[in-house]
């Protein structure tokens, strides 16, 4: 009987072992968990009342008005750009005297609308050179000239009389 006893408690005391280092893992890994659980929990409340703060401030700089101001001037823009380039026609204007004075012609009128000017210009021959030299000097050099505000756009026809030529010429607005 002594040898079935040894056969008898070892098993026991085999699977007693296990099973006390398997409950033993069991109670440290929800142990661990309940704490995991609680750590992610407390991190998850920091974050949402962070959260929450954020939005408030948020709520508090959307009611400034430097930022209204800014948020129209964003939505705007592009009419606000185009409203700038058209508020510039004194500076077209003086650029076309200009022109005038520099290559001796002479305008009559201009209109301006979506960013092209159109002009009535003639040039007269006089002491400062003869009308059809003048038009072909403005036309060859104007284009080569740094500071020029406007691209021509090709003539389509030129009047002459007697000393002086008349031409519509349009301008695109740089």
């Amino acid at each position: 009987m002594t040898l079935e006893k040894e056969i008898y408690k070892s098993p026991k005391s085999k699977s007693f072992t296990f099973s006390l280092v398997f409950l033993l893992l069991v109670v440290f890994l929800t142990i661990g968990l309940y704490w995991y659980n609680y750590y992610l929990s407390w991190e998850n409340s920091k974050l949402e009342s962070q959260y929450k703060e954020k939005q408030k401030l948020l709520a508090e700089k959307k009611q400034q008005k430097q930022l209204k101001i800014y948020s129209l001037y964003t939505i705007n823009k592009w009419a606000i750009d185009r409203l700038d380039k058209y508020s510039q026609i004194r500076k077209y204007i003086n650029h076309l005297e200009q022109i005038s004075n520099k290559y001796w012609v002479i305008f009559k009128w201009f209109s301006i609308t979506n960013w092209t000017i159109i002009t009535n210009w003639y040039t007269v021959s006089d002491d400062n050179g003869i009308d059809f030299q003048k038009t072909v000097n403005f036309l060859k050099n104007y284009k080569k000239d740094k500071r020029a505000l406007f691209n021509i756009v090709p003539i389509k026809a030129v009047n002459t009389f007697d000393s002086n030529q008349k031409f519509n010429l349009t301008f695109k607005i740089k």
